[in-house]
């Protein structure tokens, strides 16, 4: 039996599938939960990282995804809040 081992997690697969020509690129993945991040040479291991609940995990070539999990649709919900509060109401049918 042949065993192919992928990347680290299935957002993984997807950072790796981008392309970007640079490194000044942020993504987002939407699933279950959204994941915002960047990929990194190497993990970002400070305190103000682990207070704020950023996470690095591996990705493609050895580099290294620095996220943050989102609740799903959250940044949806605070656009909509942000422009309700500018006098612009817009529902999710519009959008």
């Amino acid at each position: 039996v042949n065993v192919v081992a992928s990347l680290s997690h299935d957002t993984a697969c997807a950072v790796a599938a981008c392309p970007a020509e640079s490194d000044r690129w942020a993504y987002i993945s939407s699933g279950t939960w959204s994941l915002m991040g960047l990929e990194l040479s190497e993990p970002i291991v400070t305190d103000a990282c682990r207070e704020l609940n950023f996470t690095n995990e591996i990705g493609y070539g050895g580099s290294i995804r620095l996220l943050k999990n989102i609740i799903g649709l959250w940044l949806v919900q605070e656009c909509r809040r942000a422009w309700a509060a500018g006098g612009n109401e817009y529902s999710y049918a519009d959008l």
